[in-house]
């Protein structure tokens, strides 16, 4: 059934190209029609003023009314999965299903704790040298390997993946306080949600209950650090949300 639908897949950063996700996710999800897109202010998408939280929002819906979908379902991973709250807040577009991959904080206090304890895990030199990679508008590929390994638990290796630090900074300005927790819980979408037990930001999520699936040992970014384990969580994770729709 989910592999008939159409898939909007709505990367992490900001300010990240959509390419650190593709090979994972298409791999995971073989047969499913995905879409994916570069977000408002990544590198293939510059801008010259930084998008506001709306404009980024408005990116999926015009990305469903381009596709002309009456039914979609979204796959998230990070920030992304903020983008998609904010979507299902206020628009009338609104997705049968969503999975969710290593999720942002549903918090706006826990989120900001998570960025600082990730700060504070940086070692002296490991942090002169990404201080020294953000100052580079043209270093960006190599900020993006320096900082995964305080994000991942397990060593990556990664092609070069496009980063605008700077527009990720200014674009985070943008996140006012929010929770989500009633929001994600109020609506008639079917969810799952995918986190590793080492990832930085898996602090608040004891709210979603049966709706969650946790691989033991694995970061933020469970696509790149385990392609074989994150594939069969996703088709359990698929399992989840069938049961619910």
């Amino acid at each position: 059934m989910l592999d008939k639908l159409n898939w909007i897949v709505i990367p992490g950063g900001p300010g990240l190209s959509k390419k650190y996700l593709e090979k994972g996710i298409s791999n995971a999800f073989t047969g499913y029609k995905l879409h994916f897109y570069n977000p408002l202010g990544s590198p293939e998408l510059p801008v010259e003023t930084v998008p506001t939280i709306d404009e980024l929002t408005n990116q999926i819906i015009n990305k469903v009314k381009e596709l002309q979908l009456t039914k979609f379902g979204l796959i998230t991973h990070s920030f992304g999965n903020y983008l998609a709250m904010r979507l299902i807040e206020n628009s009338k577009v609104m997705p049968t299903s969503i999975i969710m991959i290593s999720p942002m904080p549903f918090q706006f206090n826990i989120w900001k704790k998570a960025l600082n304890n990730i700060i504070n895990k940086i070692p002296e030199q490991g942090m002169k040298k990404i201080e020294t990679l953000m100052q580079n508008d043209k270093k960006g590929c190599e900020l993006f390997r320096a900082l995964l390994p305080y994000y991942a638990y397990k060593k990556v290796d990664v092609p070069d993946i496009l980063f605008d630090v700077n527009m990720c900074n200014r674009i985070s300005e943008n996140v006012s306080c929010y929770d989500d927790r009633a929001l994600i819980l109020s609506r008639n979408i079917s969810v799952a949600c995918i986190f590793g037990d080492k990832d930085p930001f898996y602090l608040d999520h004891d709210f979603l209950s049966n709706r969650k699936l946790v691989i033991e040992n694995i970061g933020h970014y469970p696509f790149l650090e385990d392609e074989i384990i994150f594939s069969n969580v996703v088709n359990n994770a698929i399992k989840k949300v069938n049961e619910k729709l």
